[in-house]
């Protein structure tokens, strides 16, 4: 009976700890960028900082003008998308929550 009790125990503990697992608290940010004529930007940098704690996430687009940035804890974030020969653009104040995946094309 003692061993029955234990099995069920562990059994509830791996249930729980798969649960914990696959809930998430981290944000995403997409989109695309492209120039004034509408053509991809590949190979742009873009940079998503937490305006609380100041880290930065960066990712690249790719060939297509499309980027991904990963793993963002909620708060308030500064995007920022850079290439060499183009203005870089800012866009401050995106609100993220756990969960959000928010799409800011360029």
């Amino acid at each position: 009976m003692k061993m029955l009790r234990w099995l069920f125990v562990a059994f509830t503990l791996f249930l729980g700890a798969i649960y914990a697992i696959a809930q998430t608290t981290s944000a995403t940010l997409t989109g695309a960028v492209s120039d004034p004529n509408g053509a991809a930007i590949p190979g742009a940098s873009v940079v998503a900082e937490n305006l609380q704690t100041h880290v930065r996430i960066s990712a690249v687009t790719n060939s297509a003008g499309f980027y991904r940035v990963l793993g963002l804890l909620p708060g308030y974030y500064r995007l920022t998308v850079a290439k060499a020969g183009f203005k870089s653009v800012v866009r401050d104040g995106i609100e993220l929550h756990g969960q959000d995946e928010v799409a800011i094309n360029f």
